[in-house]
């Protein structure tokens, strides 16, 4: 099987970014030595940056209310249930265990509510203990 590698940039105060000495390093499937992703190589210069962007954002962040805070929080929930599917596969890659029974019936009920009784017991609480 052909794996697609895939590129990548940190997102750092709104914007995706290279590391800022530039250094990249490989993402491997431990399963298969392949290389699945190039990623930054990043040093204690792109933590300060990622640090700063942080204390940057911050007053803003304080200013929101509860109600927006809880929307933001919200909104990024359905993003990763929106896209449930695919970060199995990519996370299934990276620590190189193939998708479990568990994860392929909850793929099936993608279509229904999170709340509806088909979808229930897909939650992270609910899986069996990996191995």
């Amino acid at each position: 099987m052909s794996v697609t590698v895939s590129q990548h940039k940190n997102f750092v105060g709104g914007e995706w970014v290279d590391a800022i000495e530039g250094g990249t390093m490989e993402v491997l499937n431990p399963a298969t030595g392949e290389v699945i992703a190039e990623v930054p190589s990043g040093t204690q210069a792109d933590v300060d940056r990622a640090v700063e962007a942080a204390k940057k954002a911050l007053p803003e962040w304080l200013e929101t209310t509860p109600q927006e805070r809880s929307e933001a929080l919200l909104k990024l929930a359905a993003a990763i249930d929106d896209n449930t599917e695919e970060l199995a596969e990519l996370e299934s890659q990276n620590v190189g265990k193939p998708l479990g029974p568990h994860a392929m019936r909850c793929r099936s009920r993608r279509t229904t509510s999170a709340s509806s009784p088909a979808r229930r017991g897909c939650s992270r609480a609910s899986r069996p203990a990996s191995t």
